[in-house]
């Protein structure tokens, strides 16, 4: 049997079946349509493209199970289906169980017992999918786009691939918090019970100011449809304020109430990163994958810098300002050009410097600073995180006990110097600060 998506949408094109051992195939149904997010086969479009699997019951042929974003059953060889599970239980309220979205494999380990393997980990059913049991807990391969950690508790929010935004409370407890992909994630400096979440491509961004208890959109007038990792920046120096960018730039004064454009489009294509100025909240850079642009005056006004810079011929991945002066800023470069790593300027972007020393030809995909008065820096690439500071010369890796792999955020919690690594596949980590907080 075979199970066929469209080339255009991701839907349903057709189940297939063969009754002389493959040599000829005929269709079965072309309904309902089994690969969209609606378990009720109403869907004008899927997944067929993302996820696409297929199993037969050991013992019956006519016991079929299909997986898209949600599983199907067939119990007459695939002529008929009606939907094992649901994605989300209060979106549709139908009295089937709750798994998980977007699978990827269906796989029998006897005559009895099918496993599942999804974008929420791994289950298993041993009833016919009339209950599932999650064994995810202690796999450790979440795949991290976004750290913020509380500079006032112990709470860590995270944006995670797939698996929505998630909070680790002051008691240790992960929990979830908001939906879609988790992306860029705030905790307010100054009040741990103020945070934000975005999900896929800006098309929503949500506030919590009873930490994490219940969430609201904020998105009110914003475009939407942004990168996939849509910028979101927080001010440090004063929370209420906020940035965020899709092809122009929006800022709020009011966490998130309200936006303001604050720029006309600069670019036709989307803006990638954002960074407002520790020090200085009317200080913000926003740069594409090869362009660079800044305001001094809270987008009053725009200055491209991108002539200015060293590299043309690999992608930007991330903009860093030091948290004490609000014209070094750094940028760091993914791609395989050796030596170009990460610049750095003294003087606001009007000059760079290579700084990528001896760092590996791997992408280096983000850079934060610690906030000691040594010019601390931490660096995130494909494999491994790499320290620097004012005194040295060129990097060290900082790495003892972090798995090799790629690492996409870095943040600091300054009140008690760890260092958080969001790693996409191997989950969050942590060490201490290379050197002391500055007294």
């Amino acid at each position: 049997m075979v199970v066929a998506s469209d080339d255009n949408d991701g839907s349903l094109r057709g189940i297939y079946g063969s009754t002389n051992s493959g040599n000829t195939f005929s269709l079965r149904t072309s309904t309902p349509n089994i690969l969209g997010s609606n378990p009720n086969g109403t869907s004008d479009s899927g997944q067929g493209g993302y996820d696409l699997s297929i199993a037969i019951s050991p013992t019956n042929a006519n016991l079929v199970y299909v997986g898209g974003v949600n599983m199907w059953r067939s119990t007459n060889g695939g002529f008929s289906w009606t939907a094992a599970t649901q994605w989300s239980e209060n979106n549709f309220g139908l009295n089937i169980p709750e798994v998980h979205a977007d699978f990827h494999e269906l796989i029998y380990q006897n005559n009895t017992t099918l496993f599942v393997g999804c974008d929420g980990g791994i289950y298993k059913t041993s009833n016919n999918g009339s209950s599932f049991t999650d064994l995810s807990d202690g796999l450790v391969i979440s795949q991290m786009y976004r750290v913020s950690s509380s500079q006032t508790d112990n709470k860590v929010l995270v944006g995670l691939q797939d698996n929505g935004t998630k909070l680790k409370s002051t008691n240790g407890n992960w929990t979830d918090e908001t939906g879609g992909d988790g992306m860029h994630c705030h905790i307010s400096p100054s009040n741990s019970n103020t945070m934000y979440s975005t999900i896929q491509r800006g098309d929503n961004i949500y506030r919590s100011t009873n930490g994490g208890i219940s969430w609201a959109s904020i998105l009110g007038t914003l475009p939407g449809d942004g990168a996939w990792v849509t910028p979101l920046d927080i001010s440090q120096s004063n929370p209420n304020h906020l940035v965020v960018g899709y092809q122009s730039v929006y800022r709020s004064t009011n966490q998130g109430t309200s936006w303001t454009a604050i720029s006309s489009p600069l670019s036709s294509s989307d803006l990638l990163y954002i960074k407002i100025a520790p020090s200085n909240s009317s200080v913000i850079y926003v740069a594409t994958s090869n362009r660079l642009w800044k305001t001094t005056n809270a987008g009053s006004s725009w200055t491209e810098l991108t002539s200015n810079l060293l590299f043309s011929n690999v992608s930007i991945s991330r903009i860093a300002v030091d948290p004490d002066n609000s014209s070094r800023v750094c940028l760091t470069y993914s791609g395989y050009s050796s030596g170009r790593k990460v610049i750095r300027s003294t003087n606001g972007g009007s000059t760079w410097t290579n700084i990528s020393g001896t760092l590996p030809n791997l992408p280096a995909n983000c850079l934060t600073y610690h906030d000691n008065g040594n010019g601390s820096m931490y660096l995130g690439m494909d494999i491994g995180v790499y320290y620097r500071d004012d005194s040295m010369s060129d990097w060290i890796l900082y790495s003892d006990g972090l798995p090799n792999v790629e690492i996409f955020d870095l943040d600091v919690r300054t009140s008690t110097g760890k260092i958080r690594a969001a790693s996409y596949g191997r989950g969050l980590w942590e060490v201490d600060a290379h050197d002391f907080l500055r007294l």
